[in-house]
C-alpha cells in the first residue's frame, strides 16, 4: 500500500493549505478556509455542525445557515481534490482525518513575529472573531511544544486570604460571623474561583494582614470585622487587592440576628461576594494578549452561559472544553453538562438525543470526580431534572448540596423544583422562592426566578408565578422559558393583549411557535403541561 496523501495547514503567519508537493489547496470561499483553520486548531480536528454554523453564520436563520455550511463543505472538497476524503461529515459533526493532516501550529522560531492566522479575518462573523482572539491568546507557547501537549503558562489561579479584623462582639456573634465566612470560603472553592488560605486568628492591622497574605502567595484578602452596640451588632466584610490594598467590595450587616444563616438577607451576602470575585477575575482580562489559566477560562465560560444566545453558548463551551483539556475537574464538567440544559431549553441544537446523551455523561463523570462539591451536586441536580425528569435523584442531589453549603442558591431552588414535582407543591413553592431571594443580584437570578415561577404554577400560586416570571423576563428579555410561561399565564387571566405581545416576541426567536406548540410533548414546556395550565388556552390563536 502506498503512503497516505497528506494535507498541510500552517496556522502561524498567513493561513496556508497545501499538499506534499507544496501545491496550494485553497477553497474559493473565505468561510471555507475559516472552517479548515478551525478544524486544524481544534484537538481531535472535529467540531459540531451547529457550532460551525453559529460561528460563521450566526446572522442567518437556521435553515440558511445549514445550507451555507453545506456549500462551504462542498467548496472544501473541490479544493482538496484527491485528498477530499480527508473531510468527514455527518448530520451532527464535521472533521478532518487526523491521519491525513499535518498542522504546523507553532511559528518556526520564537522571534519570528508570526502571529496565529496573521492577517486572516472574516467580516460579519462575530463568533469567529471571538474564537480568533481566544486562540491567539492561547497559542503563544514555544515552537517546540507539540500540538495537544499541555501548555506552560505564566498565569496562575488566584489565592484568597481569610483574615479576622477588629472584633468587639460576643463569642456567639463571632462564631456566627465565622460560619458566614466559612460559607463564602466553601462557595469560592466549590466554584474554583480561588484557592482559600485561612489566616483567621492572627491579630494584625491591615498592613500586617497584607504582609501575611503576600507571604502566603495570595493576591486577594477577605477581612471580617464585627462589633456590638447597646441593642444590636454589626459585621463588615471587605475584599481587598493584596498588592495595593485597594477595596474591591464590602458589605455591612446590622441587626440583632444579623448573622442568622436562615435569613436570606444575610445568606445573600455570599452570592454577592461570589459575583464580586467573578467580576474581579474576569473583567480585566485581555483575551487577545494575556496568558490565561485554565481556572480563569472556566470562570469566563461559566460567565458566558448566563449572557445567553448561541454565540455566548458556543464561547462558553469552547472555554470550558479548553479549560478541561488543560486541567480536568468535575466542576468544569458539571458546568458543561449544565450548559446542555440551556441548549435544550433554548432549542439550540441539531440533535436533541445527542445533547441529552452528552449532558448525562458529563454529569455522571462530574459527580464521580467531585462528590463533595456543593456546586457540582446542585448543577447535576438541575441536569437530572431537565434531561430526564428524574425528580427523586434531583431531590437527593440538592439535599446533599445544601448539607455541604447552605448558602448555595441553585441548590435551594433545585430542591424546591424537585419537591414540587414529587407532590410537595407548597414546600416546593417556598423553597424555590427562597432560592430566588438568595440569588437576587447574581448573573443567574433570571434563571432562578424562572424556576420559582414554575414552582408557583405547580402549586397553583399564579400570583407568585406571574411575579417571578415577569421578573425573569425583565432581567433577561431574550430568555425563552419566561416568554412561554407568560403566554400561558396571561391567557389564564384573560389578558389576551399581553399574551399576544409575548407570543410575537417569542416568534422572533422561534418562528414556528404558536400557543398550541406548548402542548407538544417534544417542546420544552414540561412545567406548563404538568401544571395543567394549558387547559386555559384559547381554542384558536390569539
Amino acid at each position: 500500500m502506498g503512503r497516505t496523501a497528506m494535507i498541510y495547514i500552517d496556522l502561524f503567519g498567513p493561513l496556508r493549505i497545501y499538499d506534499e508537493s507544496g501545491q496550494t489547496l485553497r477553497p474559493k470561499l473565505l468561510k471555507s478556509r475559516a472552517i479548515l483553520a478551525i478544524l486544524a486548531a481544534t484537538p481531535g480536528h472535529c467540531q459540531s455542525r451547529s457550532w460551525l454554523q453559529s460561528m460563521l453564520w450566526q446572522d442567518r436563520q437556521p435553515a440558511q445557515a445549514m445550507s451555507s455550511l453545506r456549500s462551504a463543505l462542498a467548496d472544501i472538497r473541490r479544493s482538496l481534490g484527491d485528498q477530499a476524503t480527508a473531510l468527514k461529515s455527518d448530520h451532527s459533526e464535521v472533521s478532518i482525518d487526523p491521519n491525513m493532516l499535518h498542522v504546523t501550529e507553532q511559528p518556526k522560531s520564537q522571534t519570528s513575529g508570526q502571529g496565529f492566522l496573521e492577517g486572516f479575518d472574516v467580516p460579519h462573523a462575530k463568533g469567529f472573531e471571538d474564537w480568533l482572539k481566544l486562540k491567539r491568546s492561547e497559542m503563544t507557547a514555544p515552537a517546540t511544544v507539540a500540538v495537544g501537549a499541555p501548555r506552560d503558562t505564566t498565569s496562575k489561579s488566584s489565592r484568597l486570604f481569610l483574615a479576622s479584623g477588629a472584633n468587639g462582639t460576643s463569642s456567639v456573634t463571632q462564631m456566627q460571623c465565622e460560619a458566614l465566612i466559612d460559607c463564602i470560603a466553601k462557595s469560592t472553592e466549590d466554584l474554583e474561583l480561588a484557592t482559600v488560605v485561612d489566616g483567621r486568628g492572627r491579630n494584625a492591622d491591615v498592613n500586617g494582614v497584607r504582609n501575611l497574605a503576600a507571604n502566603a502567595g495570595c493576591d486577594l484578602i477577605l477581612i471580617s470585622e464585627s462589633a456590638e452596640g447597646h441593642n444590636s451588632c454589626i459585621a463588615r466584610l471587605k475584599l481587598l487587592e493584596c498588592e495595593t490594598g485597594s477595596l474591591i467590595w464590602s458589605r455591612s450587616l446590622i441587626g440583632e440576628a444579623l448573622l442568622d444563616l436562615d435569613n436570606p438577607s444575610n445568606v445573600r451576602v455570599v452570592a454577592d461576594f461570589i459575583e464580586a470575585m467573578t467580576d474581579q477575575l474576569v473583567r480585566p482580562v485581555n483575551w487577545q494578549t494575556d496568558a490565561v489559566s485554565p481556572e480563569l477560562m472556566a470562570i469566563a465560560g461559566m460567565d458566558h452561559i448566563f449572557k445567553l444566545g448561541s454565540q455566548n453558548f458556543n464561547m462558553a463551551d469552547m472555554l470550558l472544553k479548553r479549560s478541561f483539556h488543560e486541567r480536568p475537574t468535575g466542576c468544569t464538567l458539571a458546568w458543561r453538562a449544565f450548559l446542555k440544559t440551556f441548549l435544550l431549553g433554548e432549542r439550540e441544537y441539531d440533535c436533541r438525543e445527542q445533547v441529552i446523551e452528552e449532558g448525562t455523561d458529563m454529569a455522571r463523570r462530574a459527580l464521580e470526580a467531585e462528590p463533595l462539591n456543593s456546586m457540582v451536586l446542585a448543577l447535576c441536580a438541575h441536569v437530572e431534572y431537565m434531561l430526564h425528569y428524574n425528580y427523586e435523584v434531583a431531590f437527593d442531589l440538592s439535599v446533599r448540596a445544601i448539607s455541604l453549603n447552605r448558602c448555595n442558591p441553585i441548590a435551594w431552588a433545585s430542591l424546591g423544583r424537585a419537591a414540587s414535582f414529587l407532590g410537595e407543591e407548597e414546600r416546593g413553592n417556598k423553597l424555590t422562592q427562597y432560592g430566588a431571594k438568595l440569588a437576587a443580584g447574581t448573573k443567574y437570578s433570571f434563571l432562578v426566578d424562572s424556576w420559582a415561577s414554575s414552582a408557583g404554577m405547580i402549586a397553583q400560586d399564579l400570583v407568585a408565578a406571574r411575579y417571578f416570571c415577569e421578573s425573569s423576563h425583565a432581567k433577561a428579555p431574550t430568555f425563552a422559558p419566561p416568554l412561554r410561561f407568560l403566554s400561558a399565564l396571561y391567557c389564564a387571566e384573560s389578558e389576551f393583549d399581553l399574551a399576544r405581545a409575548v407570543v410575537e416576541k417569542l416568534k422572533k426567536q422561534e418562528p414556528d411557535f404558536s400557543l398550541n406548540t406548548l402542548k407538544d410533548v417534544g417542546y420544552p414546556s414540561h412545567t406548563l403541561q404538568q401544571a395543567n395550565i394549558l387547559k386555559e388556552l384559547p381554542k384558536s390563536e390569539i
